[in-house]
């Protein structure tokens, strides 16, 4: 396996759990109410609060990326992405799940510049190995190719 498919293998799992952490408190809203007490609002702010935050940081971390480098910036997103959603998965109060997923969400966004397949791929210089995005992107149920191999 060459260094170009490893790196693409990472970032499309990356890609993967964000896009399966995206939709998962979508398919778990009624089990989450009821497990937390929550009502109708405070459970839209578990969905919501994910969005937010990534809104709001996605500027912010390509210039992060741009600064310090990608590498480094998407391993730091990567490790608190897997720390916040352990937390998320340990929450006993529907103001802890609020807040993991809105670290959630701040975290994925770290990796978000550093993961763009066009970006990475001409890094590579091997723009030829696009098309091998469109399997991981194809799991999160979104529009998955375009003609230049990026993710919609």
């Amino acid at each position: 396996m060459t260094r170009a498919s490893k790196i693409l293998l990472v970032t499309s799992a990356g890609v993967m759990m964000s896009g399966l952490d995206a939709t998962i408190a979508n398919v778990a809203r009624d089990a989450i109410k009821a497990s937390l007490h929550g009502s109708d609002s405070s459970v839209s702010w578990v969905l919501s609060g994910y969005s937010i935050v990534f809104a709001a940081v996605l500027l912010t971390s390509g210039r992060l990326a741009d600064r310090y480098g990608r590498k480094r910036i998407y391993m730091t997103g990567l490790t608190v992405f897997i720390v916040s959603s352990a937390a998320c998965g340990f929450a006993w109060h529907l103001n802890v799940l609020i807040a993991a997923r809105a670290v959630l969400g701040k975290s994925y966004v770290l990796g978000v510049p550093s993961q763009h397949p066009a970006q990475l791929l001409a890094d590579l210089g091997r723009l030829s190995s696009a098309p091998l995005f469109v399997a991981p992107c194809s799991f999160d149920g979104g529009p998955t190719f375009r003609i230049s191999g990026q993710c919609a």
